[in-house]
């Protein structure tokens, strides 16, 4: 199972959960066998800084194999995106680390998702 955590930095497990998931810079991939971590990997999201069509970053990560995405904060149509892709999404904050730890006991929290402007 393929997860991905949006993130303020390029720091692995160490790395910051981005606030805003259309706003980071840095998705850190985590391949989960169980329990057992069995790779970590850094990919930098293409479209940060850009201005976006409605689904381009959820695309990005289905076509990476993702099946769970872990951020901050979340907009309404990328959670839409995600769902109708059958992708899990939670909210965390803190560190890549402190959420996957959560995720393997359960008690990451279900996105909701945040008040368009």
């Amino acid at each position: 199972m393929r997860v991905a955590f949006s993130c303020e930095e390029d720091a692995g497990l160490e790395s910051k959960i981005s606030e805003h998931f259309g706003r980071s810079p840095y998705f850190i991939l985590v391949d989960m066998e169980g329990e057992e971590i069995k790779k970590v990997e850094s990919v930098v999201n293409p479209y940060y800084g850009f201005s976006l069509q409605p689904g381009m970053i959820p695309r990005f990560l289905k076509d990476k194999g993702v099946k769970i995405v872990t951020t901050g904060g979340i907009g309404r149509r990328a959670v839409d995106f995600f769902t109708q892709w059958g992708m899990e999404v939670f909210t965390a904050q803190g560190r890549v680390k402190e959420a996957l730890l959560l995720l393997k006991e359960n008690k990451l929290i279900p996105a909701s998702p945040c008040k368009e402007r």
